[in-house]
């Protein structure tokens, strides 16, 4: 049995350029309110890109009812299904079709966007998303 070296002598794998990152908006529904059934764009996910996992975290309630759906124009709660917007909270990874732990993330071989649909009208809420993306291009 032969051993082979293909750490390219760095005592790693070679890396060819393809970087993990992070991206995040804050969504603050007192500044900037929104209506039941919005599809608010939050995070542009750009071509050949694997999102890996998508969190949320309530970071002020919205004092009532409010339910979010975090998805994309596929799957509209792809990533979470009706996120109790009004208990503010720890952060939260997927749990949707999408999710790490049940898919692997999703791949994006088009640019896209992360989408939030509230279920009710909002106005004094601010929710953080969070998405760990790998770049494949």
């Amino acid at each position: 049995m032969a051993t082979v070296d293909m750490t390219n002598g760095t005592g790693f794998a070679e890396n060819d350029g393809k970087k993990q990152f992070v991206i995040e908006v804050t969504l603050n529904f007192a500044t900037t309110n929104q209506t039941a059934a919005d599809v608010l764009q939050s995070l542009n996910i750009p071509a050949d890109t694997l999102v890996q996992d998508c969190f949320y975290e309530v970071l002020t309630a919205e004092g009532g009812t409010l339910a979010l759906d975090i998805g994309d124009g596929d799957d509209p709660n792809g990533y979470h299904a009706a996120v109790d917007a009004n208990a503010a909270g720890s952060l939260i990874k997927s749990a949707g079709a999408y999710a790490q732990q049940t898919l692997g993330g999703r791949l994006y071989t088009a640019a896209d966007t992360i989408d939030v649909i509230p279920s009710a009208n909002a106005d004094a809420g601010k929710v953080r998303i969070v998405a760990i993306c790998i770049d494949l291009s």
